[in-house]
């Protein structure tokens, strides 16, 4: 059998030249998009877990001042009850040494003054009650825990009674109120998307909304409407407080 070695030759060369054009012009670019998109994909994967560590990270520390606000609130009552103790048994002996002196002046007489002495005696016990949450709720202020406060206007928005609703929408559409903002921080784009649109399905379209910041309302958010105010502040509540105190 002869061979034809010139054929042959030229046979291998166009093997050669298919095996080089093939892997010049489809393997590398193919393996080039699947270099790439393996990289996308790395890429995104390495994305989510510092997703997730950053999400596991701010439950840690969340849990972490809890606790340490538990603490911190169960020190302070401590304290508070102690120097609660010693006034009010101050303020009794004080009262008892004055009574006994002024005994012949009436049981009348007496009974006022006891009165007079026991609510002032009160009324320091809350007053100094006051200081103390003041004092606890400015160092634990925080732009989280506003927001957090911000979230449960959020959810009060929805529970109105329906003739604060109505009243709501009529001072909305009909005097174009708008929609007054003041929050102990700065509200992010997030936190205010949610308020607007809790404000939105409350009146049935989205109302003009003025933000401002207070730094006196210690923590949280006062929302107004014309004479209509929701107010969802640490401020507030130290206010209510107060005035329960003084109703005592």
């Amino acid at each position: 059998m002869n061979i034809d070695w010139t054929s042959f030759s030229l046979e291998i060369i166009n093997f050669l030249v298919l095996v080089w054009l093939l892997k010049h012009f489809l393997y590398k670019p193919v393996m080039d998009i699947i270099g790439r998109r393996q990289a996308l994909i790395a890429e995104d994967l390495a994305k989510a877990e510092q997703a997730r560590q950053a999400a596991a990270q701010m439950v840690t520390d969340f849990e972490a001042r809890s606790k340490e606000m538990d603490s911190e609130r169960l020190r302070a009552r401590e304290e508070l009850g102690q120097e609660i103790a010693t006034l009010r048994i101050a303020k009794l002996e004080a009262l008892e040494a004055e009574i006994a002196a002024e005994r012949d002046k009436g049981a009348v007489l007496r009974q006022h003054e006891k009165s007079e002495m026991l609510r002032a005696c009160e009324e320091q016990a809350v007053t100094l009650a006051a200081r103390f949450a003041s004092r606890l709720l400015e160092r634990f202020a925080s732009p989280a825990l506003c927001d957090q406060l911000v979230a449960l206007a959020i959810e009060q928005l929805a529970t109105l009674p329906e003739t604060t609703r109505v009243q709501l929408e009529a001072s909305i559409e009909q005097q174009h109120a708008p929609v007054r903002v003041c929050s102990s921080h700065p509200l992010g784009d997030a936190i205010r998307q949610r308020l607007e649109a809790a404000l939105g399905a409350l009146t049935g379209t989205p109302p003009p909304v003025e933000y401002s910041v207070d730094p006196a309302l210690i923590a949280g958010v006062a929302i107004r409407v014309e004479a209509l105010l929701l107010d969802a502040s640490l401020a507030a509540e130290l206010k209510l407080f107060e005035a329960s105190g003084d109703a005592v």
